[in-house]
């Protein structure tokens, strides 16, 4: 017949002694696991409204090449196809411009700058006098094309 034998511990008195550590480790754990989740999550935020912002400004540049004096529509074309770009996105929230009149995109001295806004996708966390993830309220994403008109 065969017999298991619970393995004594060698030390008297050490009983209990990991599930306590495990018990002090286990929120520093979960804060460093959150941590990395919110960044990782936020570089895909950046990094999806940064392709956005450089595809909208190319779409804006055929416009502004197809119509360089703007006598047929220029600026709602402009607004269309930035929009179109916008709404295909996989981000769900809204995505606003970062004008104060939440206009997408502008144009001064031969530059078409789009700028492209959302709020930030991940609730931070107050730890003491920390915030985590310690980023502003929004994330935004810039993109600017040189216009040459003849």
């Amino acid at each position: 017949m065969i017999t298991f034998h619970r393995p004594r511990s060698t030390k008297s008195g050490q009983t209990g002694v990991s599930a306590i550590e495990f018990a002090v480790m286990l929120p520093f754990l979960l804060v460093f696991l959150y941590g990395v989740l919110s960044y990782t999550v936020i570089s895909l935020y950046q990094l999806s409204l940064n392709a956005m912002a450089a595809e909208s400004a190319r779409a804006a540049m055929v416009v502004y090449s197809s119509d360089p004096q703007g006598v047929n529509g220029r600026e709602q074309r402009t607004g269309g196809r930035i929009d179109a770009i916008v709404d295909s996105s996989w981000i769900p929230q809204n995505i606003d411009g970062c004008a104060a009149s939440g206009q997408r995109f502008g144009e001064e001295g031969g530059l078409l700058t789009v700028c492209l806004a959302v709020s930030l996708p991940i609730r931070p966390m107050q730890l003491g006098g920390f915030r985590l993830p310690d980023v502003g309220d929004a994330l935004i994403a810039e993109a600017s094309v040189s216009i040459h008109e003849n």
